[in-house]
């Protein structure tokens, strides 16, 4: 889908609950370097379990509402110095246990290219993978024990390490056995199933990302 809007291409979210939803090829034809997800923005409800990928520059923007159990990836923005991934500029959102990579933003200077965040809340998420000078830029807000591609000032529990990703090149971003992700997350029990609705914890805590480590599991999406 394309529109001549900047914000909220694939999904305007601002009460209720998208779950389960494949967000998938929106884009803006007005980026500016305003752009407030050309995927989705979110100022409000909950986005659970949904695949949001290769929307145009951006992905999510995030003020209020929560998005959690997602898999955030493919976005590319070619200049204005814009985030890819999530930006949460203001408000009082809640990133859970999401996994962010593979977002690209060409001209970012800082990790931008992941997570952009100066407010709300991001805790257990994955955000590993995204653009060449790291996946975040983080300068307020609450920032706790994520996986994270290059290390941040703020927060605490943070990684910074390779989540084990099982076949990244397959589209599969499950954790393998022995991923630091595993057992080392926060407990939210609000986030109580993974993006395929598997249950959590399965072991002794929350796994970090979007997928809980299941023993011999594959799971391989097709971002069309």
């Amino acid at each position: 889908m394309a529109r001549n809007q900047p914000q909220g291409i694939g999904a305007y979210v601002t009460g209720g609950t998208l779950l389960a939803s494949r967000i998938v090829n929106n884009y803006s034809t007005v980026n500016t370097g305003d752009s407030r997800g050309d995927g989705l923005c979110v100022e409000g409800g909950t986005v659970d379990r949904c695949l949001i990928a290769t929307n145009g520059w951006t992905g999510v923007y995030l003020t209020n509402g929560a998005v959690k159990n997602s898999l955030i990836t493919g976005h590319h923005g070619m200049k204005h110095n814009i985030y890819s991934g999530v930006s949460m500029p203001s408000g009082t959102g809640k990133l859970y246990n999401c996994t962010i990579v593979g977002n690209v933003s060409d001209a970012a200077t800082d990790g931008r290219s992941g997570l952009q965040m100066a407010a709300g809340t991001a805790v257990n998420n994955i955000i590993y993978g995204n653009g060449s000078v790291g996946s975040c830029a983080i300068t307020g807000g609450t920032f706790n024990t994520n996986i994270i591609g290059n290390a941040v000032a703020i927060g605490v529990g943070n990684l910074e390490v390779d989540p084990k990703f099982k076949d990244a090149a397959a589209g599969d971003f499950s954790i393998k056995s022995g991923s630091t992700a595993v057992d080392a997350g926060a407990a939210l029990p609000e986030v109580d199933v993974d993006f395929d609705g598997v249950a959590r914890p399965q072991k002794n805590g929350w796994d970090i990302g979007c997928y809980e480590y299941v023993p011999g599991s594959t799971r391989t999406l097709s971002i069309s």
